[in-house]
This record gives C-alpha cells, sequence and structure tokens, in this order.
C-alpha cells in the first residue's frame, strides 16, 4: 500500500498477518528489510461481538457511538460488521465545529481477522484496507 498519494515519489509497504501462527510480518521493498514478530491486538476492545456496545470516551466533551452491522458476505466469506464514531467537540484539537471520526470494520470469525476495515477523518480523508 502506498505510505503517500506523491505519485512521483510513493513508499509501499507489504503488511502480512499469518492467523495461524498468529504473527505478522512487515516488508519495507525500499530498504529490502523484512521483520517477522507477533500479532498484537491493535484495539482494547474485544473483537467477538456482544451486546455491551458502550465504549468509553477518553477525552472531556468526547463521546464515542458504536453499533453493529450485522453480517455481510465480502469476497465469498460471511463477515460481521461494527461501527464506532468518535464524536469531538469544537474546540478539542483546535477545530472550529464538532468533528465526527468513523472506524468500520467487518471481521471473518473463520480466521480471526478483519477483512475490510474503513477509518474516514474530515481531517485526513477515508482510508479502507
Amino acid at each position: 500500500m502506498p505510505w503517500t498519494r506523491d505519485t512521483r515519489n510513493p513508499l509501499y509497504y507489504v503488511h502480512i498477518y499469518d492467523p495461524s501462527s498468529k504473527e505478522r510480518i512487515h516488508l519495507d521493498p525500499q530498504k529490502r528489510l523484512a521483520m517477522q514478530g507477533p500479532a498484537e491486538q491493535v484495539y482494547m476492545r474485544d473483537y467477538k461481538p456482544n451486546d455491551d456496545l458502550a465504549i468509553r470516551a477518553t477525552r472531556k466533551g468526547e463521546t464515542i457511538k458504536t453499533e453493529k452491522l450485522g453480517t455481510q458476505d465480502i469476497a465469498g466469506v460471511n463477515c460481521w460488521g461494527r461501527s464506532m464514531t468518535h464524536f469531538v467537540p469544537r474546540g478539542a484539537f483546535g477545530n472550529d465545529q464538532p468533528i465526527a471520526i468513523v472506524d468500520e470494520l467487518w471481521y471473518w470469525d473463520e480466521l480471526g481477522l478483519d477483512v475490510v476495515r474503513c477509518h474516514s477523518d474530515p481531517r485526513s480523508g477515508e482510508q479502507v484496507s
């Protein structure tokens, strides 16, 4: 994936996750470097779906709304989805308007991995992986 949108000087990386060994491999083609290590859960939440969708906000004035998105077939596999929206109040980051940051994930239980992740932030745009 490109690290930059500058087509003259793109930086690429490859990230591989092996669910059977729970390891990750990071390849840096520019430096001809490969790094391997244990996979770490990125988020401080359980990936298993549950009915308790309350997640506490960490900053004063911030609120977080979570919702289940149901199930969806993605590339031939049945995934379940969850959306989390962070509402950041005006002035928290020097912003003159409130900000809504949305993270959506689609998870495949059989292999224990995210099939699709979407991050949408009006300050930086949308990223899909």
